[in-house]
């Protein structure tokens, strides 16, 4: 859901406008919120392309489904070694700019060499989500569920620019209750 959250302040949006606005009413709060969106997005994406024996990855998905099936696992409608080397080329991303911070990180465009685009990741988040979809169909699951929060930052956005034309208009303020209290037994 984090690249959901990442596209709607970044992406295209029929309510680009009021968004943009609410932002710019609230920029320390979203210039923080945004690129740790971003950054868990790749992280957790690229993570199922760590060759790392010891990580879950797509293709020991792959393996175990074959070892318990007894049978050769492909999707159909994806080629799983083109999806496993543009998911390399972003997990390589990931550890030189985002995880590990190669030194050379200041001195070379490392998001520019991988080529990919805004749309290139949506792609292979797109096609992992294919994968896991067509891996547990395969094991006779139910597809994977897929989450959204678009209506929950619709909904943030309407208020939080609600709040901003009172505050600006001089109407009446919202109060904001305080931190609910925590039950302790």
């Amino acid at each position: 859901m984090c690249h959901e959250a990442w596209w709607f302040f970044t992406g295209t949006n029929p309510n680009r406008e009021r968004i943009v606005s609410v932002y710019n009413n609230y920029l320390n709060l979203f210039e923080t919120i945004r690129p740790a969106l971003y950054t868990t997005f790749i992280v957790k994406l690229a993570s199922v392309f760590d060759n790392d024996e010891k990580s879950i990855n797509l293709k020991l998905v792959m393996k175990e489904i074959e070892k318990a099936t007894n049978t050769n696992f492909r999707t159909k409608p994806l080629d799983f070694d083109d999806l496993w080397k543009r998911g390399r080329r972003l997990f390589k991303y990931r550890n030189r700019v985002i995880a590990h911070r190669d030194k050379q990180v200041m001195s070379r465009n490392f998001a520019k060499e991988t080529n990919f685009s805004y749309d290139d990741l949506k792609r292979i988040l797109e096609d992992v989500s294919t994968f896991l979809d067509e891996a547990l169909l395969f094991i006779g699951k139910g597809k994977f569920h897929k989450f959204s929060n678009k209506s929950d930052l619709e909904k943030l956005i309407n208020d939080l620019s609600e709040v901003a034309q009172q505050r600006h208009s001089g109407g009446r303020q919202i109060a904001v209750a305080p931190y609910a209290k925590r039950w302790v037994s």
